[in-house]
């Protein structure tokens, strides 16, 4: 697992393919930037926040997680359930935001004084969301903004239709669609969410290059499982004292 401050020399959207430390029997990859740390696990069985994390929560904070539905909404994280959004702010330690994801993309903001957590499917980058995200967080504080983005379906693998690839085109560029003749539109979610954060001013990008489609050893898909799919986590915090 990486130091706080090991990726510093990267550049915006550089790239991290390292494989996950096995933690309580799953996968983890766990990074840090601006005194915050996020943690994105793979495979497991059965995690929702109703039935506790065990270890795989950080000690002494208490989890807030959201209703995610593929809103831009973003709301301020509290102990518990913050009701329907796909965004949490948290201020300080003692608090440990929480998303899902089994193909969109898990992207945690931070500066020195805050931090967000995003789930960001095709309907929220559509609507912006990493955008205002990131323009919330460095508006708020006044500070430089780092990014890391967590494992998603990749380009390799997420065909789409044509509406679907125009509405992310517009929000985040034509670059993040891949086109060939015959062929239906596949979408880089991951490098919408860059473009969108490159706009809002945000230099430090970090991208966890995994494909959860393409990594059924790591990584749950709902492209690839379906219906019996569980839920990759990200979780985000301040560490304290006591981790």
């Amino acid at each position: 697992m990486t130091a706080p401050g090991a990726s510093s020399t990267r550049a915006r959207g550089a790239v991290d393919r390292d494989p996950p430390a096995l933690s309580h029997g799953a996968p983890v990859w766990e990074r840090g930037e601006a005194g915050w740390r996020v943690r994105f696990v793979g495979r497991g069985a059965g995690w929702t926040p109703e039935r506790g994390l065990g270890a795989l929560q950080p000690p002494a904070a208490e989890l807030a997680w959201v209703e995610q539905s593929h809103t831009t909404d973003i709301v301020a994280a509290r102990a518990g359930s913050c009701g329907v959004a796909d965004a949490l702010a948290i201020e300080g330690g003692g608090m440990a935001a929480l998303v899902l994801t089994a193909d969109c993309v898990p992207v945690a903001l931070m500066s020195e004084a805050s931090a967000l957590l995003v789930h960001a499917g095709w309907r929220g980058i559509a609507g912006g969301l990493p955008r205002r995200a990131a323009e919330r967080l460095g508006g708020a504080s006044g500070e430089a903004v780092a990014a890391w983005i967590g494992p998603a379906i990749g380009p390799c693998c997420y065909e789409v239709g044509d509406e679907v690839a125009a509405a992310v085109a517009a929000a985040s560029g034509e670059e993040c669609v891949v086109r060939a003749p015959a062929a239906r539109p596949r979408l880089d979610l991951r490098q919408a969410v860059v473009a969108q954060l490159g706009a809002a001013g945000v230099e430090r990008v970090f991208v966890l290059d995994h494909c959860t489609r393409c990594r059924p050893q790591w990584l749950w898909s709902y492209r690839r499982d379906g219906a019996a799919a569980g839920r990759n986590l990200t979780l985000l915090w301040r560490p304290t004292a006591d981790g």
